[in-house]
């Protein structure tokens, strides 16, 4: 019998770019599902496609249909069932907008949903496994997982009656029962990889966030398809294929399997991964699909909110922003005080963003607040506020006595945005210190912090519950909630003062 050959396609963090528009700068970029369709008229064997989840959330497209169109059919439904999907996996993101948006999604794709270690009022929220036979009596089995650490960072009104589990036991468990059954066993885990790769080397902080090396490493898989980390890799753990994508669909894994007949029984001859950029031509159809959905958007995203004078607050070096105290950080926390009453404020923002200019639209706006973060106000002690304040200076380190971004704060997974600017409060750092000993002073209203005294703070739903590895947050008094985002509150405040002069807040002060 003729060696089979086989395709699998898959995508990872699309984070809503379903088309290649780029609503910053009004222009095309090389992403989006759509040039992805084009490649796939071109195949000419079978494949299977799948996704790795986090797509609902990400772009201003979806988030102007979150706010104002889900009457209508779901964009990443609608995109995904062009295209053909087969199977796809939840990712932490997919989380953001509650059960009653995910259901939708789930309800209006035609693809099969597999996820073996989310549990629903104690039953699988999803099915845990796929087996699908070819034609030629071929089986594969596809695990779906998510990074059991959704808890960590999402409101918890979004994930009510919801339990994430292990996701290296749940997924051995599943091999377990049907690794005999099947002839390829594909993971489709939204997870990244904890080690390097060539080295086994860990990567990063020491958590169960990322456990795809463990997985590819321990047990008797043939794929491992990951994601969560943006970051794109290529290679084998231990005989098991594994690959990554960055985010924004632009690129997709390709893995190309040879199978072997012998003596009646199929097995795995040869298989090759690829990350391919997106280098194709944008299918129409998926274009004309979206094309009033985009048109609204981009109408939305040209209102004028207000004018600025004095500092500007565009943004050029993500690092360079955080050491110099950027304004922005400034105008965040300014808000986020305007909104909720509280004195002492702590603001992040996103990786990689423009900033905004003097002429401030919902486009400015929609493409620096990206991600849909709402405020609590919790009261904390003194002490817990302090080792906030240790763990946000942790995100600089020196070189050659230059103050330079810690590397674990940029590999394996880029994560400036776990550093918070503090507002309402007057601190020093100095980072020729230890980490967790570089507080050098810390005053609120004249007075030194006291350990033992409750302060109330307002900052970001995810902050709040521990989001980022700050766990001195966890399990803190919650004062109130306010259910608007970071964009909603800042477009509020600007609302309210239509002519602001921009000027940056030096706090902290940060000495090496």
């Amino acid at each position: 019998m003729k060696d089979y050959k086989f395709r699998i396609l898959y995508t990872s963090d699309v984070h809503g770019s379903l088309i290649p528009d780029n609503f910053s700068t009004m222009s095309k970029d090389q992403k989006g599902l759509s040039r992805l369709k084009t490649y796939i008229e071109t195949i000419n064997n079978d494949y299977l496609l799948l996704d790795n989840g986090d797509i609902l959330q990400g772009s201003p497209l979806m988030n102007y249909w979150l706010a104002n169109e889900t009457h209508s059919i779901t964009p990443t439904s609608q995109v995904m069932n062009h295209l053909g999907y087969h199977y796809s996996t939840l990712g932490n993101h997919d989380f953001n907008y509650g059960k009653r948006i995910l259901d939708k999604y789930i309800k209006e794709s035609n693809q099969e949903f597999l996820c073996c270690n989310v549990f629903y009022k104690n039953e699988y929220y999803c099915k845990p496994y796929a087996i699908k036979t070819l034609e030629n009596g071929i089986k594969i089995g596809i695990i779906g997982a998510v990074t059991q650490a959704v808890p960590n960072w999402e409101k918890p009104n979004n994930i009510t009656h919801f339990k994430f589990l292990d996701a290296f036991e749940s997924i051995k468990a599943i091999v377990n029962e049907i690794r005999d059954k099947i002839d390829c066993l594909i993971v489709l885990y939204h997870g990244g990889i904890e080690r390097d790769i060539k080295t086994g080397v860990p990567l990063g902080r020491k958590s169960s966030e990322n456990e795809g090396y463990k997985i590819a490493n321990e047990l008797p898989i043939d794929i491992l398809l990951t994601g969560h980390q943006h970051n794109e890799t290529e290679g084998v753990i231990n005989n098991t294929l594994v690959l990554q994508t960055t985010h924004s669909a632009y690129n997709f894994g390709e893995i190309n399997i040879t199978f072997e007949n012998v003596n009646n029984q199929w097995n795995i001859k040869d298989k090759t991964g690829n990350i391919i950029k997106m280098n194709y031509e944008s299918d129409i159809l998926t274009e004309k699909m979206l094309e009033k959905l985009v048109d609204d958007t981009n109408k939305y995203l040209d209102q004028i909110l207000v004018t600025t004078d004095g500092e500007s607050l565009l943004i050029d070096n993500p690092f360079e922003a955080r050491l110099n105290n950027h304004p922005l950080f400034k105008i965040v926390n300014e808000a986020q005080k305007w909104i909720s009453g509280v004195s002492i404020s702590a603001a992040s923002l996103p990786n990689h963003i423009p900033g905004l200019k003097h002429l401030i639209s919902m486009r400015d706006l929609e493409s620096t607040f990206v991600y849909p973060n709402t405020l609590f106000v919790i009261e904390v002690t003194g002490k817990t506020l302090k080792m906030a304040l240790e763990k946000a200076a942790c995100y600089f380190a020196l070189k050659d006595g230059i103050i330079v971004v810690d590397p674990l704060f940029v590999h394996p997974k880029v994560e400036h945005y776990n550093y918070d600017i503090y507002s309402g409060i007057d601190y020093i750092i100095d980072i020729s210190l230890p980490p967790f000993n570089r507080l050098v002073s810390a005053t609120y209203q004249g007075e030194t912090i006291n350990d033992n005294q409750f302060y109330q703070v307002v900052l970001n739903n995810y902050r709040a519950i521990g989001g980022g590895d700050y766990l001195m947050y966890r399990d803190q008094k919650i004062i109130k909630e306010i259910n608007m985002t970071t964009a909603e509150i800042v477009i509020e405040y600007f609302k309210n003062h239509p002519h602001l002069l921009i000027e940056k807040e030096n706090n902290p002060t940060i000495k090496h």
